[in-house]
C-alpha cells in the first residue's frame, strides 16, 4: 500500500486538512517519486499540484517555482497547471510571467475564480487597477461569499478613489 502513489496522495490531502503542511509536503513528494515513471499520469500530476500548493503555503517560493515548472511541462495545456505556475511565479515576484500564465488559465477556464482572483492580484501589483477591478468584480459577482475577493475589490476601488464603489464591495463582507 505504501508503494502506491494514491496512498501518499490521500495522506498528503489528509495532512493539509489537519494543518500539518510539513507532513503533507513529505507525502506529496513521496507520491511524486512513486509516480515519476509515468509523468503524465493523473497521480503524478495531482502529486505535483499538491506539492506546489503546500510549498506555496509554507512560503517555499523557489521550490514551488521548480515544482510548478515540472507540473506545467508535464501538462502544458492544463489551466490548473498554468494557474499554479502563475501563482508560484507571482509569489517569487515575476509578475509579468505570472500574468501571462494566469491570463491563459482564465481564457481556458473563465469560471475558475481562483485563477481570476490571482490574475486580479497580479494586475493590481503591476499597477493596472482598472483590469484588477474588472477581474475581481467578476469573481465577486460569481461568488458573492468570497470575502477575500471582496476585500481586494474594495482595495482596488479605494486606489481608484471610488468611495461609494468601495463601500458597495465591502457590504457583503460586513453582513449588510
Amino acid at each position: 500500500m505504501k508503494d502506491q502513489p494514491r496512498f501518499w496522495l490521500a495522506l498528503g490531502a489528509s495532512e493539509v486538512r489537519g494543518g500539518d503542511l510539513v507532513a503533507a509536503e513529505t507525502a506529496f513528494a513521496a507520491a511524486v517519486r512513486l509516480s515519476a515513471d509515468n509523468s503524465e499520469s493523473r497521480d503524478h500530476l495531482a502529486a505535483l499540484a499538491g506539492l506546489t500548493e503546500v510549498q506555496l503555503r509554507q512560503g517555499k517560493n523557489p521550490e514551488a517555482v521548480a515544482t510548478s515548472e515540472t507540473l506545467l511541462n508535464a501538462a502544458p495545456k492544463s489551466p490548473v497547471a498554468k494557474m499554479l505556475r502563475g501563482q508560484a511565479l507571482a509569489a517569487a515576484g515575476d509578475f509579468a510571467a505570472a500574468r501571462t500564465l494566469l491570463e491563459e488559465a482564465v481564457s481556458a477556464d473563465p469560471d475558475n475564480g481562483q485563477a481570476r482572483m490571482l490574475l486580479g492580484l497580479v494586475t493590481m501589483q503591476q499597477g493596472n487597477t482598472g483590469q484588477a477591478e474588472m477581474h475581481l468584480a467578476q469573481v465577486v459577482s460569481r461568488d458573492p461569499d468570497n470575502v477575500r475577493a471582496q476585500q481586494l475589490l474594495a482595495a482596488v476601488r479605494s486606489q481608484l478613489q471610488e468611495p461609494q464603489a468601495t463601500l458597495e464591495a465591502l457590504k457583503p463582507a460586513l453582513g449588510q
